[in-house]
Protein backbone atom coordinates (compact mmCIF):
# COMPACT_ATOMS: atom_id res chain seq x y z
CA UNK A 1 0.00 0.00 0.00
CA UNK A 2 1.37 3.34 -1.03
CA UNK A 3 2.95 5.30 1.81
CA UNK A 4 1.78 8.83 2.45
CA UNK A 5 5.21 10.42 2.48
CA UNK A 6 4.20 14.03 1.98
CA UNK A 7 1.42 13.87 4.55
CA UNK A 8 3.75 12.19 7.01
CA UNK A 9 6.43 14.85 6.50
CA UNK A 10 3.88 17.60 7.01
CA UNK A 11 2.57 15.95 10.17
CA UNK A 12 6.09 15.77 11.59
CA UNK A 13 6.68 19.45 10.78
CA UNK A 14 3.49 20.50 12.53
CA UNK A 15 4.12 18.20 15.47
CA UNK A 16 7.63 19.55 15.87
CA UNK A 17 6.76 23.25 15.84
CA UNK A 18 3.27 23.31 17.35
CA UNK A 19 2.83 23.95 21.05
CA UNK A 20 2.16 20.74 22.99
CA UNK A 21 -1.51 20.14 23.72
CA UNK A 22 -4.02 17.42 24.57
CA UNK A 23 -5.02 16.54 21.00
CA UNK A 24 -2.60 16.09 18.13
CA UNK A 25 -1.41 19.15 16.13
CA UNK A 26 -2.67 17.60 12.89
CA UNK A 27 -6.23 17.82 14.29
CA UNK A 28 -5.85 21.10 16.11
CA UNK A 29 -4.53 23.20 13.28
CA UNK A 30 -7.98 23.22 11.66
CA UNK A 31 -9.50 24.79 14.76
CA UNK A 32 -6.66 27.05 15.89
CA UNK A 33 -4.84 28.33 12.81
CA UNK A 34 -6.90 31.54 12.62
CA UNK A 35 -6.30 32.36 16.30
CA UNK A 36 -2.59 31.73 15.87
CA UNK A 37 -2.46 34.12 12.90
CA UNK A 38 -4.65 36.73 14.60
CA UNK A 39 -2.43 36.85 17.70
CA UNK A 40 0.83 37.21 15.74
CA UNK A 41 2.40 40.65 15.46
CA UNK A 42 5.03 39.59 12.94
CA UNK A 43 4.43 37.08 10.13
CA UNK A 44 6.95 36.56 7.38
CA UNK A 45 8.39 34.05 4.94
CA UNK A 46 11.98 33.21 5.71
CA UNK A 47 14.79 30.89 4.71
CA UNK A 48 16.54 28.83 7.37
CA UNK A 49 20.24 29.80 7.29
CA UNK A 50 21.60 27.80 10.20
CA UNK A 51 20.85 26.11 13.49
CA UNK A 52 22.06 28.37 16.30
CA UNK A 53 21.38 25.84 19.03
CA UNK A 54 18.90 23.05 19.72
CA UNK A 55 16.03 25.51 20.12
CA UNK A 56 16.93 28.40 17.80
CA UNK A 57 17.73 29.11 14.17
CA UNK A 58 19.00 32.05 12.13
CA UNK A 59 16.44 33.06 9.51
CA UNK A 60 16.71 35.38 6.52
CA UNK A 61 13.47 37.28 5.94
CA UNK A 62 12.36 36.91 2.31
CA UNK A 63 9.00 38.71 2.37
CA UNK A 64 6.84 40.26 5.05
CA UNK A 65 3.20 39.28 5.44
CA UNK A 66 2.57 41.47 8.49
CA UNK A 67 4.68 43.37 10.99
CA UNK A 68 7.94 45.29 11.27
CA UNK A 69 10.43 42.84 9.77
CA UNK A 70 12.30 43.86 6.63
CA UNK A 71 13.12 41.73 3.58
CA UNK A 72 16.77 40.72 3.76
CA UNK A 73 16.90 41.06 7.55
CA UNK A 74 18.47 38.22 9.51
CA UNK A 75 16.73 37.22 12.73
CA UNK A 76 17.18 34.63 15.45
CA UNK A 77 13.97 32.78 16.25
CA UNK A 78 12.88 29.77 18.21
CA UNK A 79 12.89 26.65 16.06
CA UNK A 80 13.56 23.17 17.31
CA UNK A 81 16.16 21.01 15.54
CA UNK A 82 16.52 23.44 12.66
CA UNK A 83 19.58 21.72 11.23
CA UNK A 84 17.58 19.39 9.01
CA UNK A 85 15.64 22.35 7.54
CA UNK A 86 18.62 24.50 6.54
CA UNK A 87 17.77 26.05 3.16
CA UNK A 88 14.03 25.50 3.56
CA UNK A 89 11.58 28.38 3.09
CA UNK A 90 8.88 28.45 5.77
CA UNK A 91 6.30 30.81 7.25
CA UNK A 92 7.33 32.21 10.64
CA UNK A 93 5.24 34.10 13.18
CA UNK A 94 5.12 35.04 16.87
CA UNK A 95 1.68 33.89 18.09
CA UNK A 96 0.55 34.67 21.63
CA UNK A 97 -2.79 32.84 21.47
CA UNK A 98 -3.60 30.06 23.91
CA UNK A 99 -2.00 26.80 22.75
CA UNK A 100 -1.92 25.21 20.34
CA UNK A 101 -0.39 27.82 18.09
CA UNK A 102 1.83 27.63 15.04
CA UNK A 103 5.01 29.76 14.89
CA UNK A 104 6.47 27.73 12.01
CA UNK A 105 4.40 26.45 9.08
CA UNK A 106 5.03 25.02 5.60
CA UNK A 107 5.23 27.50 2.74
CA UNK A 108 1.98 26.40 1.10
CA UNK A 109 0.06 27.95 4.04
CA UNK A 110 1.22 31.46 3.04
CA UNK A 111 -1.75 32.10 0.76
CA UNK A 112 -4.24 31.15 3.46
CA UNK A 113 -2.46 33.28 6.06
CA UNK A 114 -2.68 36.30 3.74
CA UNK A 115 -6.41 35.60 3.47
CA UNK A 116 -6.85 35.31 7.24
CA UNK A 117 -5.22 38.68 8.01
CA UNK A 118 -7.92 40.46 5.97
CA UNK A 119 -10.50 42.28 8.14
CA UNK A 120 -13.53 40.89 6.26
CA UNK A 121 -12.21 37.61 4.76
CA UNK A 122 -13.28 38.83 1.32
CA UNK A 123 -13.36 36.36 -1.58
CA UNK A 124 -12.95 37.79 -5.08
CA UNK A 125 -14.31 35.08 -7.37
CA UNK A 126 -15.25 31.41 -7.73
CA UNK A 127 -11.65 30.27 -8.21
CA UNK A 128 -10.70 31.80 -4.89
CA UNK A 129 -13.89 30.50 -3.29
CA UNK A 130 -13.00 26.92 -4.17
CA UNK A 131 -9.44 27.50 -2.99
CA UNK A 132 -10.80 28.71 0.35
CA UNK A 133 -13.09 25.66 0.65
CA UNK A 134 -9.83 23.67 0.72
CA UNK A 135 -8.29 25.83 3.43
CA UNK A 136 -6.69 24.21 6.46
CA UNK A 137 -8.43 26.41 9.01
CA UNK A 138 -12.17 26.06 9.64
CA UNK A 139 -12.65 29.84 9.29
CA UNK A 140 -11.17 29.71 5.80
CA UNK A 141 -13.16 26.69 4.66
CA UNK A 142 -16.40 28.11 6.10
CA UNK A 143 -15.87 31.35 4.19
CA UNK A 144 -15.28 29.39 1.00
CA UNK A 145 -18.35 27.21 1.59
CA UNK A 146 -20.55 30.25 2.09
CA UNK A 147 -19.24 31.90 -1.08
CA UNK A 148 -19.85 28.77 -3.15
CA UNK A 149 -23.34 28.36 -1.66
CA UNK A 150 -24.29 31.91 -2.64
CA UNK A 151 -22.69 31.81 -6.10
CA UNK A 152 -23.86 28.54 -7.63
CA UNK A 153 -23.44 29.40 -11.33
CA UNK A 154 -20.64 27.22 -12.62
CA UNK A 155 -19.76 26.04 -9.11
CA UNK A 156 -20.37 22.32 -9.67
CA UNK A 157 -18.05 22.12 -12.68
CA UNK A 158 -15.32 24.09 -10.90
CA UNK A 159 -15.52 21.94 -7.75
CA UNK A 160 -15.47 18.73 -9.80
CA UNK A 161 -12.35 19.99 -11.56
CA UNK A 162 -10.65 20.66 -8.19
CA UNK A 163 -11.58 17.18 -6.90
CA UNK A 164 -10.23 15.52 -10.04
CA UNK A 165 -6.94 17.42 -9.76
CA UNK A 166 -6.42 16.27 -6.17
CA UNK A 167 -7.42 12.71 -7.01
CA UNK A 168 -5.02 12.65 -9.96
CA UNK A 169 -2.13 13.79 -7.76
CA UNK A 170 -2.97 11.25 -5.08
CA UNK A 171 -3.31 8.37 -7.51
CA UNK A 172 -0.05 9.38 -9.18
CA UNK A 173 1.77 8.82 -5.90
CA UNK A 174 2.19 12.44 -4.84
CA UNK A 175 -0.40 12.97 -2.14
CA UNK A 176 -1.24 16.69 -1.70
CA UNK A 177 -1.06 18.11 1.85
CA UNK A 178 -4.24 17.53 3.85
CA UNK A 179 -5.59 15.52 0.93
CA UNK A 180 -8.51 13.81 2.69
CA UNK A 181 -9.51 16.96 4.58
CA UNK A 182 -9.65 18.96 1.34
CA UNK A 183 -11.63 16.26 -0.46
CA UNK A 184 -14.12 16.11 2.41
CA UNK A 185 -14.75 19.85 2.17
CA UNK A 186 -14.94 19.84 -1.62
CA UNK A 187 -17.52 17.04 -1.70
CA UNK A 188 -19.54 18.87 0.97
CA UNK A 189 -19.40 22.06 -1.11
CA UNK A 190 -20.41 20.16 -4.23
CA UNK A 191 -23.52 18.79 -2.53
CA UNK A 192 -24.38 21.91 -0.53
CA UNK A 193 -26.96 22.70 -3.21
CA UNK A 194 -27.20 19.46 -5.24
CA UNK A 195 -27.32 19.74 -9.04
CA UNK A 196 -27.78 17.03 -11.63
CA UNK A 197 -24.15 17.46 -12.62
CA UNK A 198 -23.05 17.00 -9.01
CA UNK A 199 -25.22 13.94 -8.46
CA UNK A 200 -23.99 12.29 -11.68
CA UNK A 201 -20.41 12.93 -10.57
CA UNK A 202 -21.01 11.30 -7.17
CA UNK A 203 -22.38 8.17 -8.87
CA UNK A 204 -19.54 8.06 -11.41
CA UNK A 205 -16.89 8.48 -8.73
CA UNK A 206 -18.45 5.77 -6.59
CA UNK A 207 -18.40 3.30 -9.49
CA UNK A 208 -14.83 4.28 -10.36
CA UNK A 209 -13.69 3.64 -6.79
CA UNK A 210 -15.40 0.24 -6.75
CA UNK A 211 -13.44 -0.71 -9.86
CA UNK A 212 -10.13 0.47 -8.45
CA UNK A 213 -6.96 -1.41 -7.64
CA UNK A 214 -6.90 -3.99 -4.90
CA UNK A 215 -3.67 -4.88 -3.19
CA UNK A 216 -3.04 -7.75 -0.83
CA UNK A 217 -2.83 -6.58 2.75
CA UNK A 218 -0.25 -8.00 5.10
CA UNK A 219 -2.52 -9.03 7.97
CA UNK A 220 0.46 -9.03 10.32
CA UNK A 221 1.29 -5.42 9.48
CA UNK A 222 -1.82 -3.62 8.30
CA UNK A 223 -2.20 0.19 8.59
CA UNK A 224 -3.55 2.08 11.59
CA UNK A 225 -5.48 4.61 9.50
CA UNK A 226 -7.83 4.51 6.53
CA UNK A 227 -6.56 5.33 3.05
CA UNK A 228 -7.52 8.46 1.13
CA UNK A 229 -9.68 6.25 -1.09
CA UNK A 230 -11.61 4.87 1.88
CA UNK A 231 -12.19 8.33 3.34
CA UNK A 232 -13.22 9.71 -0.05
CA UNK A 233 -15.80 6.94 -0.54
CA UNK A 234 -17.08 7.69 2.95
CA UNK A 235 -17.51 11.34 1.90
CA UNK A 236 -19.49 10.32 -1.19
CA UNK A 237 -21.75 8.05 0.87
CA UNK A 238 -22.33 10.71 3.51
CA UNK A 239 -23.06 13.53 1.09
CA UNK A 240 -25.31 11.38 -1.13
CA UNK A 241 -27.81 11.56 1.75
CA UNK A 242 -28.65 15.10 0.58
CA UNK A 243 -30.84 13.42 -2.04
CA UNK A 244 -32.82 10.28 -1.20
CA UNK A 245 -32.78 8.88 -4.77
CA UNK A 246 -29.04 9.55 -4.99
CA UNK A 247 -28.40 7.92 -1.62
CA UNK A 248 -30.30 4.82 -2.72
CA UNK A 249 -28.38 4.63 -6.01
CA UNK A 250 -24.96 5.04 -4.39
CA UNK A 251 -25.61 2.65 -1.51
CA UNK A 252 -27.14 0.03 -3.82
CA UNK A 253 -24.15 0.23 -6.17
CA UNK A 254 -21.69 -0.27 -3.33
CA UNK A 255 -23.56 -3.18 -1.75
CA UNK A 256 -24.06 -4.88 -5.13
CA UNK A 257 -20.31 -4.84 -5.76
CA UNK A 258 -19.33 -5.74 -2.20
CA UNK A 259 -19.38 -9.58 -2.37
CA UNK A 260 -16.88 -9.56 -5.25
CA UNK A 261 -14.33 -7.27 -3.59
CA UNK A 262 -11.00 -8.49 -2.24
CA UNK A 263 -7.85 -7.23 -0.53
CA UNK A 264 -7.32 -3.56 0.25
CA UNK A 265 -10.37 -2.53 -1.80
CA UNK A 266 -12.61 -4.69 0.39
CA UNK A 267 -11.09 -3.10 3.50
CA UNK A 268 -11.56 0.43 2.12
CA UNK A 269 -15.18 -0.14 1.12
CA UNK A 270 -15.96 -1.78 4.47
CA UNK A 271 -14.51 1.23 6.27
CA UNK A 272 -16.60 3.64 4.17
CA UNK A 273 -19.85 1.70 4.63
CA UNK A 274 -19.44 1.40 8.39
CA UNK A 275 -18.05 4.90 8.96
CA UNK A 276 -20.87 6.50 6.94
CA UNK A 277 -23.43 4.25 8.68
CA UNK A 278 -24.63 3.09 5.27
CA UNK A 279 -24.24 -0.46 6.58
CA UNK A 280 -23.18 -2.30 9.73
CA UNK A 281 -20.53 -4.93 10.48
CA UNK A 282 -23.30 -7.42 11.30
CA UNK A 283 -24.81 -7.06 7.82
CA UNK A 284 -21.46 -7.11 6.02
CA UNK A 285 -19.91 -10.11 7.80
CA UNK A 286 -22.12 -12.75 6.11
CA UNK A 287 -21.01 -11.45 2.70
CA UNK A 288 -17.41 -12.53 3.40
CA UNK A 289 -17.17 -16.06 2.00
CA UNK A 290 -13.64 -17.06 3.05
CA UNK A 291 -11.18 -16.32 5.84
CA UNK A 292 -9.17 -13.77 3.90
CA UNK A 293 -12.31 -11.79 3.14
CA UNK A 294 -13.31 -11.94 6.80
CA UNK A 295 -9.91 -10.54 7.73
CA UNK A 296 -10.23 -7.67 5.27
CA UNK A 297 -13.73 -6.84 6.55
CA UNK A 298 -12.53 -6.96 10.16
CA UNK A 299 -9.62 -4.62 9.37
CA UNK A 300 -12.00 -2.15 7.73
CA UNK A 301 -14.16 -2.12 10.86
CA UNK A 302 -11.07 -1.87 13.06
CA UNK A 303 -10.01 1.32 11.24
CA UNK A 304 -13.37 2.94 12.00
CA UNK A 305 -12.70 2.30 15.69
CA UNK A 306 -9.20 3.71 15.31
CA UNK A 307 -10.74 6.95 14.02
CA UNK A 308 -12.85 7.22 17.17
CA UNK A 309 -9.85 6.57 19.42
CA UNK A 310 -7.92 9.40 17.74
CA UNK A 311 -10.75 11.72 18.76
CA UNK A 312 -10.64 10.27 22.29
CA UNK A 313 -14.08 8.71 21.89
CA UNK A 314 -13.03 5.47 23.55
CA UNK A 315 -16.56 4.27 24.24
CA UNK A 316 -17.44 4.30 20.54
CA UNK A 317 -14.05 2.83 19.65
CA UNK A 318 -14.61 -0.08 22.03
CA UNK A 319 -18.08 -0.69 20.60
CA UNK A 320 -16.73 -0.77 17.04
CA UNK A 321 -13.82 -3.05 17.95
CA UNK A 322 -16.25 -5.50 19.52
CA UNK A 323 -18.13 -5.52 16.22
CA UNK A 324 -14.86 -6.17 14.38
CA UNK A 325 -14.30 -9.27 16.52
CA UNK A 326 -17.78 -10.53 15.64
CA UNK A 327 -16.69 -10.84 11.99
CA UNK A 328 -14.60 -13.85 13.13
CA UNK A 329 -11.18 -12.85 11.77
CA UNK A 330 -8.11 -15.08 11.86
CA UNK A 331 -6.10 -15.32 15.07
CA UNK A 332 -3.51 -12.75 13.94
CA UNK A 333 -6.11 -10.10 13.17
CA UNK A 334 -8.18 -11.03 16.22
CA UNK A 335 -5.20 -10.43 18.48
CA UNK A 336 -4.60 -6.97 16.98
CA UNK A 337 -8.25 -6.02 17.48
CA UNK A 338 -8.24 -7.43 21.03
CA UNK A 339 -5.20 -5.30 21.85
CA UNK A 340 -7.14 -2.18 20.79
CA UNK A 341 -10.18 -3.27 22.75
CA UNK A 342 -8.11 -3.93 25.87
CA UNK A 343 -6.54 -0.48 25.49
CA UNK A 344 -9.96 1.14 25.30
CA UNK A 345 -11.11 -0.69 28.44
CA UNK A 346 -8.01 0.42 30.33
CA UNK A 347 -8.56 3.99 29.22
CA UNK A 348 -12.21 3.92 30.22
CA UNK A 349 -11.09 2.58 33.60
CA UNK A 350 -8.67 5.54 33.73
CA UNK A 351 -5.52 3.43 33.76
CA UNK A 352 -4.12 5.77 31.13
CA UNK A 353 -0.48 4.99 31.80
CA UNK A 354 -0.92 1.61 30.12
CA UNK A 355 -2.65 2.87 26.96
CA UNK A 356 -0.35 2.70 23.92
CA UNK A 357 0.24 5.98 22.14
CA UNK A 358 0.12 4.62 18.58
CA UNK A 359 -3.41 5.70 17.71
Amino acid sequence: MRKRLLAGTLFCLLALYATACWACPHCNIHNYLAKSVESSKNIYVGRVLSQVDEQHAEIKVLRVIRGERQAGEKVKTQMWMAGRDVGAELVFSDPTSWPPNYPVLPLFVEDEIRFLIQPQLAIADMDEGIRRVQGIGVETSKAGMEYVRLHRTGASAAIIKAIREIRFEEESGTEPPFCSYRLTNLVAALMAVPTKEAENFVVQETLALLGGRSEKLDIANFPHAATVRAEYLNDLLVQSAKSEPLQWKVRTSVLAAYPGLTGSLLTDVTYALVRSKASSPDSLAPLATDQMQKDMVAVGVLLVGNDSSRWWDWEHAAEVWKQALSVEPSETVRQRIQERLDSARRFLNRDRSTVPGDF
